[in-house]
């Protein structure tokens, strides 16, 4: 092929990912904006944050059960293209508009069946989005270092859209034109992707001929694993359940306690999700770690006991800001270390079940706490509270390790 001809296909090309990215985007903007609503209206209507911290377990742990069945009954694993992903979200469309019409805003069942199918919807959308982004980058559409953080970029910014809007949107409409509007973009934006990638990418296959999914685990335990593991499991455990708790509590905290409405709840969620994406920002420094993880604790006793609008928002933002912060350190020290892939394989699907498994169980802990204890106690303000000292406590810990074992290292090679 002449340079000619190779420019020419760039230039054609290009717009198909970020179109793609665009579209990817919008969405999680419609999976977010829907669960959000749905949670704010479920505790309107029923007054239960029991049923909330239900809603966002079955929403959570839905996705992993499917990762950890597919992992342990296909060997082949999940063969996703853009034709399955767009039916997987119609089936789902059709499904909501269906609640949206004959549903009872007050019956529990409706809430729950929503969670449910959010809960799909997340898992196939995530992972389609995940496949087809590789699938650009194999066939050339888009580099393949820069589409990672294309696609990373694109979701965050669908959480940050989601999150505003659904908020945003329930105050302004009845429960079912709300459910109908959102059902209508996703609809316009899968039928948009469909139009977009169908015919131009041809799946990836694994040697054994299909795409494989995204699972929790993907090796076979080491027979060792490195010194650490458990504050790294601990501390990302942790993560997990302060998002948990979050999503749990800040519902209840803002429509319960403060009588505040959607549209603030919109605004923090947002908030939260930009905080979240301007964390990828930040450098990656030990300093920077344990002064945001400090600025948690601070930020999360300002959300629960100051009803200042401004400033609760504020904190929400920081919140968003620290959590995403010290996940990212996690990570970034597992990738970073000198360890075997197998190992570090290993530990990430270990840090992953647990920051899973914790950020399904703690609105459900949050939802009991709240409905059995006085109002007068803020025993869910004190759980909220005490989830982040924890969480400063395991990051001190942390890095008191890391110091000692760096110290020790450097005495080993200076001996030798």
């Amino acid at each position: 092929m002449s340079t000619q001809e190779t420019m020419v296909s760039t230039i054609k090309t290009t717009p198909t990912a970020a179109l793609f990215y665009a579209l990817a985007g919008l969405m999680v903007t419609a999976d977010l904006a829907l669960m959000s609503g749905a949670v704010w209206v479920a505790l309107r209507e029923t007054g239960s944050a029991m049923l909330v911290g239900v809603i966002l377990f079955v929403a959570t742990l839905v996705p992993l059960c499917i990762k950890q069945a597919s992992a342990a009954l296909s060997k082949t694993g999940v063969s996703l293209s853009v034709g399955s992903l767009s039916a997987y979200r119609y089936v789902a469309a059709v499904s909501f508009l269906v609640l949206a019409l004959v549903g009872n805003t007050n019956a529990t069942i409706l809430y729950l069946a929503i969670a449910f199918g959010i809960g799909i919807v997340n898992f196939v959308t995530q992972s389609g989005i995940e496949m087809l982004n590789a699938r650009l980058g194999e066939g050339e559409f888009v580099d393949r270092a820069k589409s990672v953080k294309f696609v990373q970029l694109s979701v965050q910014l669908g959480a940050f859209a989601g999150a505003a809007s659904g908020g945003f949107l329930v105050e302004m409409l009845p429960f079912t034109s709300f459910l109908g509007v959102l059902v209508g973009v996703s609809l316009v934006v899968t039928i948009a992707l469909q139009l977009t990638l169908s015919g131009q990418l041809s799946a990836q296959p694994n040697a054994s001929g299909a795409v494989t999914s995204p699972s929790v685990a993907t090796a076979n335990v080491p027979e060792v694993l490195p010194e650490g593991r458990f504050l790294l499991i601990g501390i990302m455990a942790m993560v997990g359940a302060h998002i948990g708790a979050f999503n749990g509590f800040l519902p209840f905290l803002y429509q319960t306690i403060h009588g505040w409405s959607g549209y603030e709840f919109g605004l923090a969620s947002a908030m939260a999700a930009l905080g979240a994406l301007c964390a990828i920002a930040l450098p990656v420094k030990r300093s920077v770690l344990l002064g945001l993880a400090g600025l948690l604790l601070l930020s999360d006793a300002l959300l629960s006991f100051v009803a200042i609008r401004w400033l609760s928002i504020g904190s929400v933002f920081v919140i968003g800001v620290s959590v995403s912060y010290v996940r990212l350190m996690m990570r970034h020290e597992v990738i970073t270390a000198d360890w075997t892939p197998g190992v570090k394989e290993s530990l990430i699907g270990k840090m992953v079940m647990t920051f899973m498994v914790a950020m399904g169980c703690l609105p459900l802990l949050m939802g009991i706490v709240i409905s059995n204890t006085p109002p007068e106690l803020n025993a869910a303000a004190l759980l909220f509270v005490g989830l982040a000292a924890t969480l400063l406590g395991l990051t001190v810990s942390k890095l008191i390790a890391g110091e000692k074992r760096a110290q020790s290292e450097a005495e080993v090679n200076y001996e030798s």
